[in-house]
């Protein structure tokens, strides 16, 4: 590098409005840079800079505000790359440096820290680049290698405590404007670092095996803020991709699981329902072992310690020792045994339960489920139960002690109970009668016939519905390789790729619903759906979200094999309509591809041309042979299937769905 030019430099000093005040923060002295065209490293105006040809093309707005704020607050520590030619400078490397400083001009609040930036600072080439120095120098300056998610959490926790003592918004901004990270990501990464260790490290941006998503993650941090064994639990599920997915569809499936296949010991969850009737002496057995212990903290020992002392009397209530909870459980169940007392859980109980941290709530879909997680609060509201029971059976002994007035009284209060029972049975009769009578109406009035157009379009919407909850991996990969219209073009430009799966379905359940027959729709996507059962695998590409393998295990579990195509099973006979729907259409190479895993029991010698619908003759095996039929032959389309045999297997209710 040349030695500076003095006379540029005390020009450069003289006019201190040339240069940016947030410059102090940089890592290295740049006050003294001139402004001389001799010199390598040159402060120029942003209005004398101009942009090279790129290869970076997708530039994130969101990625230029960080980094605007981000020059605007500590100064730009790294130079550009260009060349000057006409009194103007290309710049080839810096392309995102020199649109962050000119959003810097309009990006800043009143309020905000930070001082726009009015130039940058350049390395200008003595020569223009050739053509392929050019493109070395590119592609060296755009080989940046990304820090891992364990190395960002890292960074992000070093950054997080040194900004102590803030509000968690004014940290959260702190370090957003550190490290250049949106706000959301700065929440996920907030998030993982206060996952125990043992799940964070398994937290992944690209997940495989038994890693962890980051939106998995966040919902296991939700239930891992109150119950960390729970949330170990439950990612224990996770061995692979597919049980990845499982879990994070249905976490309240997922927490049931952990639940009920953990050691009673390792955790407490007790699932709460307003008006449920729970078994005070089973909540207090299953509380019990989380009270103390040497992984209880001292202030929750001391809590139930305070919480059970009224229990006991004499010596014992005045230990100053865990021993008392020990003593006092085994009172709480001598007092509860053979009483059969219960905890309802009512209205209050859940407000108070869910306004500490007593509670968490996991949601799928429009299910949630709330679970008590704090064994204290449980073995409380025992208490508060078997408190009750002593003072009534106290009440009861002066009832009985009390002579004839008394007895009258009681069976006054016992006949105003049969009078209430039975005024219960009378209202449940009228109930059950006023069912059947809906359910009669609605049958004997409501036929295909008789919706007319707008019912025909909503039976024909709920039908839509209902094949893509039952069907929905079907259709997604029917969709995907089959059918251009799902199609978008690769970030290259070089060829063509399936869109995003939550995009295809999204599109596929509007364009069928939006059809213009209302059973139009229906048929269409029966044919996707038959159109993902009988892809060729060898045309599906590996290791992508619709890939190869995804595809065959989706499938699988949607129409499995067991029990074969002629099975009556629903799911055996799923195979079978697909089969019937698809085969006349097909040419014959596919049928005989396809035949021995849709309808195994006929060889392909049988197939005889009359067997055929009468709309399609021999020699017409493709689609646009087919008559769909006039609007009144497709309520056939709505006819249930055939009653299953008496000794027919269940449907599993199991069936995930795609995200």
């Amino acid at each position: 590098m040349s030695a500076p030019n003095p006379t540029t430099q005390n020009q450069t000093q003289e006019n201190p409005m040339s240069q940016n005040d947030s410059t102090t923060n940089a890592l290295f002295d740049v006050e003294t840079v001139a402004v001389a065209d001799s010199h390598e490293i040159q402060r120029i105006p942003l209005e004398d800079l101009t942009l090279a040809p790129n290869p970076r093309n997708d530039i994130s707005e969101d990625g230029i505000d960080r980094l605007a704020r981000m020059l605007a607050t500590t100064g730009q520590l790294i130079p550009a790359i260009g060349y000057r030619d006409n009194g103007k400078v290309a710049i080839y490397d810096g392309q995102r440096r020199l649109l962050a400083a000119r959003r810097t001009q309009t990006i800043l609040e009143a309020d905000e820290p930070g001082t726009p930036l009015t130039d940058l600072l350049v390395i200008v080439l003595a020569a223009r680049p050739t053509p392929a120095a050019l493109r070395r120098l590119q592609a060296q300056a755009n080989q940046h290698e990304a820090l891992s998610l364990a190395d960002q959490r890292r960074q992000f926790s070093d950054c997080w405590t040194e900004r102590a003592g803030l509000t968690t918004d004014l940290r959260i901004k702190a370090v957003c404007s550190d490290l250049g990270i949106s706000p959301k990501f700065a929440h996920n990464l907030l998030r993982q670092i206060e996952l125990p260790y043992e799940l964070a490290a398994r937290v992944s941006s690209r997940p495989v095996e038994n890693e962890l998503s980051v939106t998995l993650a966040n919902d296991l941090h939700a239930i891992a803020t109150k119950a960390p064994r729970l949330a170990a639990a439950v990612a224990e599920q996770v061995v692979d991709r597919i049980s990845h997915d499982d879990v994070r569809r249905d976490m309240v499936g997922a927490v049931h699981r952990a639940v009920a296949q953990s050691d009673a010991k390792d955790v407490f969850a007790r699932r709460l329902t307003l008006g449920q009737m729970v078994p005070a002496q089973a909540m207090l057995d299953e509380a019990a072992p989380h009270l103390h212990g040497a992984d209880v903290p001292r202030a929750e020992i001391r809590r139930t310690t305070d919480l059970l002392r009224p229990v006991l009397s004499g010596e014992t209530a005045r230990r100053k020792d865990e021993t008392i909870i020990d003593e006092a459980l085994k009172t709480l169940s001598r007092t509860l045994s053979g009483t059969g007392a219960h905890v309802e859980i009512t209205q209050e109980i859940l407000d108070l339960a869910n306004g500490g941290q007593s509670t968490i709530t996991v949601r799928a879909g429009e299910r949630n489920a709330t679970y008590l997680v704090d064994p204290v609060l449980a073995v409380s509201l025992v208490v508060d139960v078997a408190q009750a029971g002593v003072q009534q059976l106290e009440e009861k002994r002066v009832f009985s002690a009390a002579g004839d007035q008394n007895d009258e009284e009681l069976r006054a209060a016992a006949d105003r109970e049969a009078a209430r029972r039975a005024q219960q049975r009378q209202l449940q009769e009228n109930g059950r009668v006023r069912n059947h009578d809906l359910g009669s109406q609605l049958r004997d009035k409501v036929t295909y016939e008789t919706l007319g157009a707008s019912g025909r379009r909503a039976t024909a919407q709920l039908c839509i519905a209902a094949l893509l909850e039952q069907f929905g991996d079907l259709a997604l990969f029917g969709a995907a390789w089959s059918d251009t219209a799902f199609e978008q073009t690769t970030p290259g430009g070089m060829g063509k790729e399936p869109m995003e799966p939550h995009v295809i379905l999204d599109r596929l359940a509007a364009r069928a619903m939006e059809a213009s027959d209302p059973m139009e729709g229906v048929v269409e996507l029966i044919t996707t759906i038959t159109a993902g059962a009988l892809l060729d695998p060898d045309g599906v590409p590996r290791g992508k979200a619709l890939g190869r393998d995804r595809m065959e295990r989706r499938i699988s579990r949607q129409l499995p094999v067991d029990g074969g195509a002629d099975s009556q099973s629903p799911k055996g006979r799923v195979r079978r309509n697909l089969w019937t729907i698809a085969e006349p259409h097909l040419q014959p190479a596919l049928r005989d591809m396809h035949q021995d895993a849709f309808a195994p029991e006929l060889d392909g010698d049988d197939f005889r041309p009359q067997d055929l619908p009468r709309e399609v003759s021999a020699g017409d095996l493709d689609l646009s042979g087919i008559d769909l039929g006039d609007e009144d032959d497709l309520s056939t389309f709505l006819a249930p299937p055939p009653a299953p045999a008496d000794d027919a297997p269940e449907e599993d209710p199991e069936n995930p769905e795609q995200q």
